[in-house]
């Protein structure tokens, strides 16, 4: 059986601007890693996390907005895909990020 729990933030102002920007990013992440691998496998090709998080780190130095999210929080979102989508991990399916 699969449970769950629910947590309620009482953020400051402050605080939830910063947590939609790190969210937009995350999802930023999320969809340019998707697309990327969809890419490569229509040219017969792949690409793992660790090609994708090497590129994160390169992208961080181009993007300001990138290099403000924790790295935990961006390269979490590439290695959940990793292991969510068949043929890439261990996992079931490539639907929404966590």
């Amino acid at each position: 059986m699969l449970t769950g729990c629910k947590y309620r933030l009482d953020l400051t102002p402050g605080q939830a601007e910063f947590a939609e920007r790190i969210g937009g990013a995350c999802r930023s992440v999320w969809n340019t890693a998707l697309e990327q691998r969809r890419i490569y496998r229509r040219r017969g090709g792949w690409v793992g996390y660790h090609d994708q998080a090497r590129q994160m780190a390169e992208a961080k130095g181009d993007f300001p907005w990138l290099a403000e999210v924790p790295a935990t929080a961006s390269s979490r979102r590439s290695s959940i895909w990793t292991r969510r989508v068949p043929g890439t991990g261990r996992g079931r399916s490539a639907g929404s990020p966590e």
